[in-house]
């Protein structure tokens, strides 16, 4: 027996390290969407600090595609600016590290690549940090209020047991959620989130964008049976989790949105979000769409 946390870390590492950049024969994200992309680089461009030199980091870089064209799209705006950043492409597959380094130095960007596992304690003087489609993919708990009592769900012989929880704030906070729903705790991503605040410039932030919830209300919108069916999935042998960003935030100074908001919030149009493509599409009609999106944008400031 394991518990799913444990489950979902080991099973990760092992997908990456024998993948690689194949991956992307398993699922997609919206790293390769133009609108996206314009998006995170206009408004980077128009909230930095302009200085000789300007670190970034990325975590989760996947094949290498958003960070290069992130760079290219700031080189759009000002050819000279990106020659002042210093771009840290991090991740625990060294396979995809070397990949995206790779890629930038064909580029001429100034970019370095971080290997490593755990809690990013070699971020420093940051001032930018982006998680892309990355929180999804670290080991969570999956923790559920069963009848008045905080359950553990574990895996037996590929069947799903609930064991008991015992930690004191953690029992606080899923005994406020609705019962019957399993409820991943983010506290790896937490962890990870923490360390990267402290490594941050002042003035800098950090954007984390990846699919979840961020209220109690989202999830009594779906009855639990249906919530629990989906709220963590396997993409080839990759395991990944909801990322419940409602307690990722807690107590810091972050403020959360749709991610599609974002979007159009910076480029001032109104777009359709496909996720069978993962891209975003110009509305083409006048009248605004109601849609609902799984996609957040959370940013952090220290």
């Amino acid at each position: 027996m394991v518990s799913f946390e444990e489950f979902q870390r080991k099973r990760n590492a092992e997908y990456y390290s024998k993948t690689g950049v194949d991956f992307v024969k398993d699922f997609k994200t919206f790293s390769s969407d133009r609108f996206f992309i314009e998006a995170l680089a206009k408004d980077f461009y128009s909230k930095v600090r302009k200085k000789e030199v300007i670190n970034i980091y990325e975590f989760g870089v996947g094949t290498g595609t958003l960070f290069v064209s992130f760079m290219q799209s700031l080189r759009k705006l000002d050819a000279e600016f990106p020659e002042t950043i210093i771009y840290h492409l991090c991740d625990f597959s060294q396979k995809l590290v070397d990949n995206a380094v790779k890629r930038g130095d064909s580029f001429g960007f100034n970019v370095d690549g971080i290997v490593y596992e755990g809690i990013p304690k070699f971020v420093r003087n940051a001032d930018y940090i982006i998680a892309n489609e990355f929180y999804d993919d670290l080991p969570a708990k999956i923790l559920s209020n069963y009848a008045g009592e905080v359950k553990e769900l574990y895996l037996e012989d590929g069947v799903d047991v609930l064991k008991e929880f015992r930690n004191g704030d953690i029992e606080k906070y899923i005994k406020k959620m609705p019962e019957g729903y399993l409820i991943p705790v983010n506290i790896t991503s937490r962890e990870h989130l923490e360390k990267c605040i402290e490594g941050l410039n002042s003035g800098g932030y950090i954007d984390v964008f990846d699919y979840g919830f961020a209220s109690v209300s989202d999830i009594r919108e779906m009855p639990p049976e249906m919530w629990n069916n989906s709220i963590h999935r396997e993409f080839g042998s990759q395991i990944t989790t909801d990322v419940n960003f409602d307690f990722i935030s807690k107590d810091v100074n972050a403020e959360i949105e749709k991610q599609k908001e974002f979007v159009e919030k910076v480029l001032k149009k109104k777009f359709e979000e496909d996720l069978d493509s993962m891209r975003y599409r110009a509305c083409k009609i006048k009248k605004e769409l109601k849609e609902e999106t799984d996609f957040y944008h959370m940013r952090v400031k220290k």
